[in-house]
């Protein structure tokens, strides 16, 4: 299911049902770990989220759109809220998420139109990241 709604907003991005996807998307982070039966389905289902924000980061997926950049904000922040870093860290998708999340955020301070609805979900995720003890 996840998978699946990265792939419809890659399509609709541009389109009105971009901020609607990444809602979805949220919610699906939002998702307890303690739900998946196994270790192995977690982290198939990390490595889901981030390899669907890592394509977004790197393609500049809807990132010119107010509100996607936005939801996308809200999403990271949702998945620092749910997994460790340590968690995080495990996932071969890290290394290029976090190199998308550290260039978005410069894109968003440099760009003001952005930073009244993101800048609060993105200064969250950088202090739960910054004072995680991996």
């Amino acid at each position: 299911c996840l998978i699946l709604m990265f792939q419809l907003y890659n399509q609709c991005a541009a389109t009105i049902r971009g901020p609607k996807l990444l809602e979805i998307i949220s919610l699906l982070v939002s998702i307890k770990t303690t739900l998946f039966s196994s270790a192995a389905a977690r982290s198939e289902y990390l490595d889901s989220i981030l390899g669907g924000l890592t394509n977004i980061f790197q393609n500049n997926i809807g990132l010119d759109d107010q509100d996607n950049h936005h939801q996308i904000c809200r999403v990271l922040a949702r998945l620092k809220s749910n997994y460790r870093l340590n968690t995080l860290l495990n996932s071969p998708h890290y290394n290029n998420f976090i190199l998308g999340v550290a260039d978005f955020t410069r894109q968003t301070f440099h760009s003001f139109r952005y930073a009244s609805n993101g800048i609060y979900y993105l200064l969250t995720i950088w202090s739960k990241l910054v004072t995680a003890v991996p």
